[in-house]
């Protein structure tokens, strides 16, 4: 994407130039006629410029009147009637450069209602089915008073909460970025924040199903719902903490419309904020990877003990009968 909008900006800045270089040296050609010979058109009417092109009307009005110079007059009228020659042609190239110009623009008007179209399903899409979910989970009595599932129920509040980005993007995309600065600020500030919150949740929820695997018994004891509710208080200041430093001035994630997407902003606190982030993602993975690892283990024994119990009584009735 963003190769593209390079190669587009450079076809556009050389049709611009090439545009600007024809009407320049057009405009000197005439301005030199003029000099030479102020009564160049014998009847005294004015002549038009236009953004360097004169009119071909006037040139062919006055076509006779040209033929009547002589003498010192030569060298202009050499000058009118190249003008004369190629005024059609210079035309052709302005009305064809400003055809460009406008297909450009609509290809652009096109390419940018497209992407926040995606934006916009992307959030449809993902949003109905959290929803749902969230809504089960709070209906359902049994399953909110456990440990495990008021942590889903806040992760995923977290999830709804950086959906809403993909929202942002198609408004922010719709309006050009031509919105007020601190609502990008803000916007990337919550989602950003949000992302934060959920890594530290997925962490307490990992360390609950390590526990469940490991210590069975002592489950209830370390995830108690005092224990659990302060636990999570602790992932929400986590998260909260990231929003208020990310609007701090200075310390921006924004959406970037030449590219589509979210990032940091080019100075350098968000540059420390960057890599801040970029440390924080590879912390949670890395841990998290332990966690599942060991948990995977303990499931992988639990399910050969269960093979080897299923055979032996296998065995058993086998023998019995």
């Amino acid at each position: 994407m963003t190769t593209c909008n390079l190669l587009n900006h450079e076809q556009k800045k050389k049709k611009s130039d090439d545009k600007s270089r024809i009407r320049r040296d057009f405009t000197a050609i005439v301005h030199r006629i003029m000099g030479k010979k102020a009564s160049l058109f014998s009847d005294g009417s004015p002549t038009t410029i236009n953004n360097g092109i004169i009119h071909a009307e006037q040139l062919s009005k006055h076509e006779n009147s040209n033929k009547l110079m002589s003498g010192n007059d030569d060298y202009a009228l050499s000058d009118a009637a190249w003008i004369h020659s190629n005024i059609s042609e210079i035309l052709d190239v302005d009305y064809a450069m400003t055809n460009v110009s406008f297909d450009d623009q609509s290809s652009e008007e096109w390419e940018l209602n497209i992407v926040a179209s995606i934006y916009l399903s992307v959030f449809i899409i993902y949003i109905v089915p959290y929803l749902i979910c969230i809504y089960v989970v709070v209906k359902a009595k049994d399953l909110i008073n456990k440990p495990y599932y008021q942590i889903l129920l806040h992760m995923a509040l977290a999830d709804v909460v950086q959906i809403f980005n993909s929202l942002f993007s198609c408004v922010f995309t719709l309006m050009r970025n031509e919105e007020p600065f601190w609502s990008n600020k803000l916007a990337g500030a919550l989602t950003d924040g949000c992302w934060f919150l959920y890594c530290c949740l997925a962490h307490i929820l990992a360390l609950n199903r390590f526990v469940s695997m490991y210590f069975p018994l002592k489950v209830g004891e370390y995830f108690s719902a005092r224990r659990t509710k302060i636990i999570i208080g602790v992932a929400w200041v986590y998260g909260t903490t990231w929003i208020g430093a990310l609007t701090v001035p200075g310390y921006t994630f924004m959406f970037f419309i030449e590219f589509y997407t979210w990032d940091y902003a080019e100075n350098y606190g968000s540059a420390v904020a960057r890599r801040l982030n970029l440390t924080s993602d590879m912390f949670h993975l890395t841990v998290l990877v332990v966690w599942y690892t060991l948990i995977f283990i303990k499931l992988r024994q639990k399910y050969d003990v269960c093979l080897v119990l299923l055979n032996l009584f296998s065995t058993v009735v086998f023998i019995r009968k």
